[in-house]
């Protein structure tokens, strides 16, 4: 076969050789063109003459969106210089989905490229929730190696709905993405926009997330995430879990959290230790810690659970046993 003749096969159609360019940004493949509303997209087609020496544009636009074109749709457009230009401008309030189909005297086939109209502002399109609430000011606390699941939920007429967007690392104080784990990867476009966070066995600090996809002007930003780490000293020795206590001593119980957040609601079932100060209620931690003194009356074997929930809205609990034995 010649190298001619390799060429011709290549070609799968003329409108190969053309090139579609979205505000000076070419439309890579099978990618789906974003148009943004209420902005000013300019649609650039090169072509060769042997393709096109005019083109015409059209829209199929079953969702009824109000598109302003200049020059209008319909409306057959010279070169200049191989080049061919629209400047489209879709209205307020409605995204949706079009068709851009460009027809040449030259060909008999048209081309035809799928458009999504959106909004710039990605939280126009979409509803955060996490662990399946919907999402609010609340900080999202990972304790240790805690999971919590981020998912985009499109809103009524968003076209969104299987596009590629990126889950995006914004900035972190005492934390780095290596410490973390995200499913899918951190970084990497996903049409499933559901993402699962682990955070860290270790470390502790703060960082935020954001949502970023083709045509959009900036990330939108996640609710601001917390990574703390718990440790707990039962007269001045750590443990973690549960401890043993003997009936009738007193001991004394430190909680140091790491992480910098500001409280923790603590309880405790079946109430058989005697807490100094007493629980069941919200603790304030901007000293970074907790103690408490405690004893017990009750002379036998028994088990006392004492809970630390460190958020109001989203699952950041931990729980510790201590194992009463008689005297």
């Amino acid at each position: 076969m010649t190298s001619e003749s390799k060429a011709a096969t290549a070609v799968t159609s003329p409108w190969d050789e053309a090139t579609l360019l979205i505000n000076g940004n070419k439309v890579e493949g099978n990618a789906k063109v974003v148009l943004l509303r209420e902005q000013v997209n300019v649609v650039t087609v090169e072509a060769p003459p042997a393709i096109a020496r005019k083109l015409r544009l059209v829209q199929v636009n079953d969702d009824d969106l109000n598109i302003a074109a200049s020059p209008d749709f319909g409306r057959w457009v010279p070169a200049d210089n191989g080049k061919f230009e629209w400047r489209l401008t879709p209205g307020a309030g409605k995204s949706g989905r079009i068709t851009l189909v460009f027809f040449s005297l030259e060909e008999t086939k048209s081309w035809e490229h799928p458009s999504l109209v959106i909004s710039s502002n990605l939280a126009d399109e979409v509803d955060v929730k996490i662990d399946g609430k919907e999402a609010s000011d609340a900080e999202v606390v990972y304790l240790r190696n805690a999971k919590h699941r981020i998912t985009l939920d499109p809103k009524l007429n968003s076209p969104l709905a299987g596009c590629p967007l990126i889950l995006h690392w914004i900035r972190g104080d005492g934390v780095l993405p290596v410490d973390l784990t995200f499913q899918p990867q951190l970084e990497a476009e996903t049409v499933v926009h559901s993402w699962e966070v682990t955070g860290s066995a270790t470390e502790a600090g703060t960082f935020e997330l954001g949502i970023v996809g083709a045509g959009f002007n900036a990330s939108m930003t996640l609710p601001f995430s917390r990574q703390i780490n718990v440790k707990y000293f039962l007269d001045g020795k750590e443990f973690s879990i549960f401890k043993e206590v003997v009936s009738g001593r007193p001991y004394h119980f430190d909680v140091e959290v790491l992480g910098g957040i500001s409280r923790v609601h603590v309880e405790n079932s079946p109430g058989q230790l005697n807490f100094n100060p007493s629980l069941n209620r919200w603790f304030d931690l901007s000293s970074g810690g907790l103690v408490w003194q405690f004893n017990t009356d009750v002379n036998d074997f028994a088990s006392e659970t004492v809970r630390f929930n460190f958020s109001s809205v989203y699952f950041a609990r931990d729980t510790i046993s201590f194992d009463i034995v008689p005297t």
